[in-house]
């Protein structure tokens, strides 16, 4: 989905003005920044700080290591007596009012989707899936490795003792 599409969600549920703001400059400019993202999830942490939560900061985290892309990461903990239902209420509504839909493009940019579908892209997934019997071209990408991997997880992910082809794996 492009960016716009990003800006018109927002828009249509409910999103706060700084991250409609946020979306229409990242679609002028043609991505989402690390940067966007971070202005936004302070937004996000003061609105549940607001709700009584206590917010602890966290290092960026890399969206896949050495891929340099990174994100904003902290902890959050509701505060006593709120219930599972109604804290999970207050961070949803914290989201999608001040960083889900800037998240969402983010994370569909082709950057973030291509190094996302490379970490398939090793010897040892190739390895495997060949073991299997898929026919595993040497110039095949991430993303075809990636959508083997899943079809074979697909079926045979009710074998107990199946381990899949992943780069976790």
């Amino acid at each position: 989905m492009s960016i716009a599409k990003y800006v018109d969600a927002a828009q249509a549920n409910g999103a706060d003005e700084q991250q409609i703001e946020v979306l229409e400059r990242a679609r002028d400019r043609g991505e989402v920044t690390f940067e966007d993202l971070n202005e936004l999830a302070e937004l996000t942490k003061q609105c549940l700080r607001d709700a009584g939560f206590t917010v602890m900061d966290k290092d960026p985290r890399e969206v896949v290591p050495g891929s340099g892309l990174r994100i904003t990461y902290y902890l959050s903990v509701q505060p006593d007596g709120m219930s599972d239902k109604t804290a999970n209420e207050v961070m949803d509504d914290c989201s999608m009012r001040f960083d889900n839909w800037a998240s969402a493009a983010f994370a569909d940019q082709p950057t973030v989707v291509d190094a996302y579908n490379n970490q398939w892209d090793t010897p040892e997934v190739r390895a495997c899936l060949k073991e299997r019997g898929y026919q595993i071209d040497d110039d095949m990408t991430g993303t075809e490795l990636n959508n083997l991997s899943m079809e074979d997880w697909e079926a045979h992910s009710s074998d107990p003792s199946y381990q899949a082809c992943d780069p976790i794996g």
